[in-house]
């Protein structure tokens, strides 16, 4: 595995940049798996997903792990959507560029877990971000959207005062980070639209101790198939949110296998 740090795909921050693994050389180009780290929109990093770059490097994929502009309640004031538009622009950047790090513009799939997830999901529902920089959500392969329930925001408005501490944490934070107005969460909702113009292919991995997560992903998965797109919900019995994050990256699980089977189908 060969490594490149802390490439800029934009220059209005420093956290506009990504890290490429490649895969031993190969005769010809190989396909190409963009990950899109979570952390709330608040926090993680890029560096946080060395193992998903070691672990589909290995199995013969260009990885590219993308920092972002985290969302800040203090100036200079960061929201959304310029989460968004940072991981459409890291898109683009690789779309333009990857071919010199052997990997194949041709065949890119994007994953994400977590907040990671509704950002691979948006951009490539949403066809406004991807089509500023002249790309459009089905000319990626496919999108691996692991363990989020913000398919669609507006399902946190409906959190009410008998849930758990956790719930009611997400939804705080979802409404300051988006809006408490119900048409500007579905706004920033990949469910609002997944239509013919979306990707063709999802895989939606899901934890099925997280019962709002189970819901809005197969209320989305089910849409994406009503507009004849190829999308399938796995549910994952084992793995809690955090855990399945690292079965993303280990042999023999069905988080890993089920991710695989796509990549290579």
């Amino acid at each position: 595995m060969k490594t490149y740090n802390d490439i800029r795909y934009a220059s209005e921050s420093d956290l506009q940049c990504l890290d490429i693994y490649t895969c031993n050389e190969r005769s010809s180009l190989s396909p190409v798996l963009i990950h899109i780290h979570g952390g709330a929109w608040c926090y993680g990093d890029k560096s946080d997903c060395l193992p998903h770059g070691k672990f589909y490097s290995e199995k013969g994929f260009v990885v590219v792990c993308i920092n972002y502009r985290l969302c800040c309640p203090t100036p200079p004031f960061i929201k959304h959507p310029t989460q968004a538009k940072d991981c459409a622009a890291a898109v683009a950047w690789v779309f333009n560029n990857i071919n010199n790090y052997g990997g194949d513009n041709k065949k890119i799939y994007i994953s994400g877990h977590s907040s990671g997830s509704h950002l691979a999901s948006l951009i490539t529902t949403d066809e406004r971000y991807l089509n500023e920089h002249n790309i459009k959500p089905t000319d990626i392969e496919g999108v691996i959207a692991v363990d989020t329930s913000s398919f669609n925001l507006n399902s946190y408005n409906y959190i009410d005062d008998t849930a758990n501490e956790q719930m009611q944490a997400m939804k705080d934070l979802v409404q300051n980070i988006f809006s408490t107005d119900e048409h500007q969460l579905l706004d920033a909702s990949p469910i609002k639209y997944a239509d013919k113009q979306t990707c063709n292919r999802f895989l939606v991995i899901v934890s099925s101790n997280r019962p709002l997560a189970v819901k809005v992903s197969g209320n989305f998965v089910k849409l994406l198939k009503n507009f004849g797109k190829q999308a399938s919900l796995v549910q994952v019995d084992i793995f809690d949110h955090d855990l399945i994050n690292s079965a993303m990256h280990k042999d023999n699980n069905q988080v890993s296998t089920s991710i695989l089977e796509f990549l290579n189908g």
